[in-house]
């Protein structure tokens, strides 16, 4: 047999095995599905439906009260112990292992359907989120995207792979640096009880309860030592591993030093999931699928909407029309058209940012023009995060001005 014709064997039989390997793919994705629909939830279309309530929310800026909930996409209680029961954490075992060496969990994919539906209940209304969470919410919607078109991303089932497979990453992240600021504020009430303990002993109790006689301060330092009992128990609950004799002995030693780690592990969490999002932004614009870019300069474009003065947002928002957008992506390379857009919003993130950052925004934007000469697929990706990172400055400054006037 010829070397060609072996090569051509293998290429067969490399094609039969991806298409069972599919059909098994879309037959344990259609049994997931099911679980969702015996329970009268269609899964694929609340998804859509929510995604669509919040494209609205941030098309017209509304406020979210005024337009329809989450709970009448899918109600909490209803889906919650839905995903906890154990057919679904079986199925959704079955549909991630149809796929090869992923090491997304069952119930990390099933809680991505949670944190969408429910957002603001599980990590908080946008304006409080911390550049951690902000991240996994992206990451949310990305997997959840996934989960809802699943069927038309078959063929591109590695990419899947590496998707679910950051998202883990990405959650058990998250997750720790949830629980450590968890412990920090139960370990801050802990401290806080402490010292009111200290006070009253010493006799220098500057609070309410400087009056109360012998007997009250006892029964007053009996609740709060039963206080402090309840929360070690809630440190213990929370993270097995801690020692709570060197709590008891440090309490306010360790609140110091959470607080100083905080700012570096939000960055380093940060990094990590910035990294993992730019790759997948990546390898979507490598296999020209330009989805992931669209959304990424839709919402820029939204962003610099609100901050852009009313007589010129009507003029600003043409520019950034749909059809004009996907017609210069479509190209799949470096354009007139869409560096001049890049160039606009460069040059409108310049004028929105304070005239402190002058220098270092000139200098930026020679860098940024530097890279739309070549390497599309990354530099795209790579100059868009930058430019959304450019923006959650001027919001942070806003912010700040805003808590400034207030006070």
């Amino acid at each position: 047999m010829s070397k060609v014709n072996n090569i051509l064997l293998d290429f067969s039989a490399k094609k039969i095995q991806r298409f069972f390997k599919n059909s098994n793919i879309i037959k344990n994705y259609n049994l997931f599905l099911t679980n969702f629909l015996d329970a009268q939830i269609n899964l694929t279309e609340c998804i859509k439906l929510k995604k669509n309530i919040k494209k609205e929310i941030i098309d017209h800026n509304s406020d979210s009260n005024e337009i329809k909930k989450s709970d009448d996409v899918v109600d909490f209680g209803k889906f919650s112990k839905l995903i906890r029961q154990k057919d679904m954490i079986l199925s959704t075992e079955k549909l991630l292992k149809s796929f090869d060496n992923v090491q997304l969990k069952p119930k990390v994919f099933l809680t991505s359907l949670l944190l969408l539906f429910f957002q603001e209940d599980l990590v908080g209304e946008e304006s409080q989120m911390n550049n951690v969470d902000k991240s996994l919410v992206q990451w949310v919607d990305e997997i959840t995207d996934k989960i809802a078109n699943l069927k038309n991303e078959i063929n591109s089932s590695q990419k899947l792979v590496i998707l679910f497979n950051n998202f883990q990453i990405i959650f058990d992240q998250w997750k720790d640096y949830d629980k450590s600021k968890l412990i920090e504020s139960i370990l801050i009430s802990y401290n806080n009880r402490c010292e009111h303990i200290e006070k009253i002993k010493s006799g220098n109790d500057d609070t309410i309860f400087k009056e109360l006689n012998a007997q009250s301060k006892d029964e007053m330092l009996s609740v709060l030592e039963e206080q402090k009992n309840d929360l070690l128990h809630q440190i213990k609950l929370t993270d097995p591993s801690l020692d709570i004799e060197y709590i008891k002995e440090n309490s306010h030693d360790i609140i110091e030093k959470m607080t100083k780690s905080y700012e570096i592990i939000n960055n380093e969490v940060a990094a990590t999931m910035k990294k993992a999002y730019f790759n997948m932004l990546c390898e979507e614009v490598e296999s020209q699928n330009m989805l992931p870019i669209f959304d990424l300069i839709k919402d820029i474009n939204n962003r610099l909407l609100i901050l852009v003065p009313q007589k010129n947002q009507k003029s600003f928002d043409s520019k950034f029309d749909n059809n004009k957008i996907i017609d210069m992506l479509t190209i799949g390379d470096w354009s007139e058209e869409l560096i001049s857009i890049i160039n606009l919003m460069i040059d409108t993130v310049f004028v929105l940012g304070a005239p402190c950052d002058d220098k270092e925004m000139k200098e930026w934007k020679n860098y940024i023009m530097s890279l739309t000469k070549d390497n599309f697929s990354n530099n795209l990706p790579l100059i868009l995060i930058q430019i959304q990172e450019k923006i959650d400055r001027i919001y942070y400054l806003l912010k700040e001005l805003s808590e400034k006037k207030s006070n």
